[in-house]
């Protein structure tokens, strides 16, 4: 039946199912109630047929099947009233229990319905009087008073056993892919706690509401729904329809027979880069030095730690094939904090704690100036092969060009600048050893794009192969991702040839050629680093 016939029933019989119901209670509250609940059931059910022969006789069950579970419920909802009373002493313990579950039990209810349980059972009002104070109607109390009395007499009931699903999520990393926030705010500040990380990871895979949530985390509704809303202010869930939320995090979960087949991929297209575009690039950079002495200042001439550095550099900015810029901006979330980014997580399971050794930052560009005029850029590459701490890498990175314009590509000891070389010292910036002291990381006075302008381009075959992995890849993941993730992961898995896992294993494969040699103890702090200068270390 349509709404508009369904709602002309209803209101011709209201008095006749108040009637009813007063008939059967004795009662004006509790007729007030089972009419209630009587019309909220004759309502959704004839909505749901066509034609009546007998729509008396049809009205009148539905009506005593009511009553009948309105009686059965009586019981249940006495140790209602009883939950205020505290101080109440019981020999039954298992009454004991009961009120201590019931209780506990409310706390799980969403706010709406945890209000209106308070105001009905504990402050006794009327439906009347709730709908007047929570500006709405009664018929839209009295369903929420149904689904929250539901929802507690299935909890009560139910005996809970271990909750054996996923709890305390581990993001082994948590980064932001795009413009990170100019306050330097990543993910990691708002995944601070645990339930924080369980929400994002329970809503990646279909959408979840606070109270199912709730429910899978055996955590109170009040808690779960602070944490919603401070993820959705922030971008990383999306409310949808229906009160429900999804995860907007491109979180990576891989077993064991997927990462196998990721690895050996990775590994296979790392010989063919070694193979057809190293040997090009360490030719074009020994015929540079030959040419140009004075723009590239290498520790002790060590070309092999040079070409450490150059390798990984090479790699980040010659190997795309794509320029995926404006594809990720329309993707990106731009956030509070100023970032504008796809946020991006790895879950930590046994499959791939052995590469745990691979969960670092990967390449970190910073673009600056001193006082206006002299420039100090810097770009390192992150991997296990240096000896970087992770909780200083960021301060780093964003402090070395200033410590280093100080010293004005001078090694002079006075008081005044005793701090700053105190802290390059600590960094291995500078090393000292019999005959001299140094500094330890490669300088040069090409900017950034002169220094790509040098290096060799990619080969064509070797652009088809990158192609080629970038569709391998993407296909991989796009059967193990929710479909909302689809569109991120075919731009995040454009330019593969980049990845920073790849570079481990092309580095791997370098030292195991012999094309680069095993680095010294002093050369582990400042390797996979580039600092980008008006002037070059002194005497260089």
């Amino acid at each position: 039946m349509t709404r508009d016939i369904v709602d002309k029933i209803i209101i011709k019989y209201m008095k006749k199912l108040y009637g009813f119901a007063l008939s059967k209670t004795k009662n004006i509250d509790k007729a007030e109630e089972l009419a209630s609940q009587i019309t909220f059931e004759v309502y959704k059910s004839l909505l749901n047929i066509d034609q009546l022969h007998n729509i008396n006789s049809y009205i009148y069950k539905i009506a005593c099947n009511v009553y009948a579970h309105f009686i059965k419920e009586e019981y249940e909802e006495k140790l209602m009233y009883d939950v205020t009373d505290i101080k109440v002493v019981s020999e039954d313990i298992e009454q004991v229990e009961a009120h201590s579950r019931i209780r506990r039990e409310i706390s799980f209810l969403s706010n709406l319905h945890r209000e209106i349980v308070i105001m009905y059972y504990y402050e006794k009002l009327k439906i009347k009087d709730i709908a007047e104070k929570l500006n709405t109607y009664p018929g839209k109390i009295m369903w929420h008073l149904h689904e929250a009395r539901n929802q507690l007499k299935d909890s009560f009931l139910e005996k809970k056993g271990i909750n054996l699903s996923p709890k305390n999520i581990n993001f082994t990393e948590m980064r932001n892919y795009g413009r990170v926030s100019p306050l330097n705010i990543g993910m990691p500040f708002y995944f601070k706690k645990s339930i924080s990380k369980d929400i994002a990871y329970l809503s990646y895979y279909e959408p979840q509401t606070s109270l199912s949530l709730a429910n899978i985390l055996n955590i109170p509704v009040a808690f779960i729904e602070d944490e919603i809303f401070h993820l959705v202010d922030n971008g990383y869930l999306l409310p949808l329809p229906g009160d429900k939320f999804i995860s907007n995090i491109y979180i990576t979960e891989l077993n064991y027979e997927i990462e196998l087949k990721i690895n050996n991929l990775l590994q296979k297209n790392a010989k063919y880069i070694c193979d057809m575009y190293m040997p090009l690039l360490f030719d074009t950079i020994k015929n540079y030095l030959r040419l140009n002495k004075n723009k590239i200042y290498t520790p002790l001439n060590d070309f092999n730690f040079l070409m450490w550095s150059i390798s990984c550099f090479a790699c980040f900015r010659k190997l795309p094939t794509k320029n995926v810029k404006n594809d990720i901006s329309k993707l990106s979330v731009e956030r509070k904090d100023g970032g504008v980014n796809i946020a991006m997580a790895s879950v930590l399971t046994k499959s791939n704690l052995k590469n745990k050794k691979f969960f670092r930052h990967g390449d970190l560009s910073k673009h600056s100036s001193v006082n206006g005029t002299d420039k100090v850029d810097i770009w390192l590459f992150t991997s296990y092969f240096d000896n970087r701490k992770e909780e200083e890498i960021f301060d780093f990175y964003m402090n070395l060009e200033k410590l280093y314009y100080k010293t004005n590509g001078r090694i002079i000891k006075n008081i005044s600048q005793i701090d700053n070389f105190v802290n390059l010292y600590e960094k291995g910036v500078i090393v000292s050893n019999k005959k001299s002291e140094y500094f330890n990381l490669i300088i040069t006075t090409l900017s950034d794009n002169e220094l790509v302008d040098i290096l060799p381009s990619m080969p064509k075959e070797l652009k088809s192969l990158s192609v080629k992995l970038d569709k391998e890849l993407y296909l991989i993941a796009k059967n193990i991702l929710p479909k909302h993730m689809h569109k991120i992961s075919k731009i995040i898995n454009i330019n593969s040839f980049t990845k920073r896992v790849l570079r481990y294993y092309i580095l791997e494969h370098l030292l195991k050629s012999g094309m680069l040699k095993p680095l010294k103890k002093n050369q582990t702090n400042t390797v996979n680093m580039i600092l980008f200068s008006d002037f070059l270390p002194q005497g260089c």
